[in-house]
């Protein structure tokens, strides 16, 4: 869904103020970055459970 809804935007929104302040990012361009960012952290931290946990890494 997320796909989809972001094949539909117009790159113009990109540099617009973002709809509620956020401390990290300030337009809806740095929203979208950041969602990517932040989902890779969790990934991250998930691999490093995994990890501790003596689990198989995800390839």
């Amino acid at each position: 869904r997320v796909i989809e809804e972001i094949g539909g935007m117009d790159d113009s929104i990109l540099p617009e103020p973002a709809t509620q302040p956020h401390p990290v990012f300030g337009t809806k361009g740095g929203a979208l970055e950041w969602s990517a960012q932040h989902e890779m952290l969790h990934a991250g931290q998930i691999g490093l459970l995994r990890r501790l946990f003596g689990e198989d890494w995800l390839r």
